[in-house]
């Protein structure tokens, strides 16, 4: 299948690029981490600098660059951190589970609405309503204990979106350029994509007697079994 042998081929091209970036983060934070830095402090650090974005946005109406930046820079710098550091999925909590990818929305969502609200409705409309679909599709995940692993998709989006706000908010209060535009389009396609992937590991969570995780959903490299 031609289709599925492309998204298999870009999500290994993904997953390598992926790694090196984390080797990249993790030589340079290494030597001043400290082992008292809980992934989870920088996951509700994440959190309030979202918050405090958002209320300057849309509460104070506060439209400069020079002042939304640096903050949402620190919230992407512990997104970054957090995913080289972080422990591992299956031994957070719920309550980490849950606040993880709310604090993740909570800084790219605001900014993103900003951006595009005069500038492009249609695609900030399907952005929020992706997401809609993914929390809703997460958070059945985790009611029923079915394990969803992150896959490279998921990252990728996040990656792409974080990498070109900073961009965005580096011309405030110009509007985004056509290069930032698109490669928004393509963080939409790295959700639809993530989205898909968890709907199928939550009907093979049903259709199978031992739970699967998906690496490859639509090559000939299936299913590979959870450990």
């Amino acid at each position: 299948m031609k289709l599925g042998k492309s998204v298999d081929d870009l999500q290994e091209l993904l997953e390598v690029s992926g790694q090196k970036k984390d080797v990249v983060i993790l030589r340079a934070i290494r030597p001043y981490w400290r082992k008292e830095i809980l992934p989870k402090y920088l996951t509700f650090g994440r959190l309030a600098i979202g918050a405090t974005i958002a209320f300057m946005l849309l509460d104070f109406k506060v439209s400069s660059g020079l002042l939304i930046a640096p903050l949402f820079l620190a919230g992407a710098v512990t997104y970054f951190i957090e995913n080289v550091a972080g422990t591992n999925a299956d031994k957070k909590t719920m309550l980490e589970k849950i606040v993880e990818p709310l604090a993740n929305r909570m800084l790219v969502l605001p900014v993103l609405f900003y951006s595009l609200i005069v500038y492009n409705e249609t695609l900030l409309f399907l952005i929020i309503l992706l997401e809609i679909i993914n929390g809703i599709v997460s958070l059945f995940a985790i009611d029923q204990h079915i394990s969803l692993p992150k896959n490279i998709f998921t990252k990728s989006k996040m990656t792409v979106q974080l990498v070109i706000l900073v961009g965005v908010l580096a011309l405030w209060p110009y509007s985004p350029n056509i290069i930032f535009v698109g490669m928004l389009w393509i963080s939409l396609i790295f959700m639809a994509i993530s989205i898909i992937f968890k709907v199928v590991s939550i009907t093979l969570h049903y259709e199978t007697a031992q739970p699967k995780n998906i690496q490859y959903a639509f090559g000939e490299k299936r299913v590979i079994e959870a450990h």
